[in-house]
């Protein structure tokens, strides 16, 4: 695989969620895809944690600002931004605005889709973002 297909999965799989659209993220994914970052093992999973993000997060985009690859290693970073308009992780909405940068790495198979994902998040920033916990 090269390094320009390795990339070029990783925006075609944000510019799927970015849409919403769960068929073309369930596409960009193998069936025994894991999850590090939501604990999700098998596509099935990992799509009904992403239609919950949805619905925490109904303008939940994500921009990649820099992807790179090695082989069939991928790695970017991300700024995520969304309105927090439905429950997450057992916090009601709040209304608020979120914005933080994230670091994505995942493999990929030879057929151009993810097979596992890991993602960083600054999810402190978050939080605080959310006013659940102080500045």
């Amino acid at each position: 695989m090269s390094a320009h297909a390795a990339t070029d999965t990783i925006h075609r799989w944000y510019d799927a969620t970015n849409r919403k659209d769960l068929d073309a993220m369930g596409a960009c994914v193998t069936d025994d895809f894991v999850s590090r970052y939501l604990g999700a093992e098998g596509r099935d999973a990992y799509l009904r944690s992403m239609q919950g993000f949805f619905e925490a997060f109904p303008d939940l985009e994500g921009e990649v600002l820099e992807a790179v690859s090695d082989g069939n290693v991928v790695a970017a970073n991300v700024r995520l931004t969304g309105t927090h308009q439905g429950e997450f992780n057992g916090i009601p909405a709040t209304g608020r605005r979120v914005e933080l940068e994230a670091t994505d790495w995942a493999r990929v198979d030879a057929d151009g889709r993810l097979t596992e994902h890991w993602a960083h998040a600054d999810n402190l920033a978050m939080m605080q973002q959310l006013g659940v916990i102080p500045e």
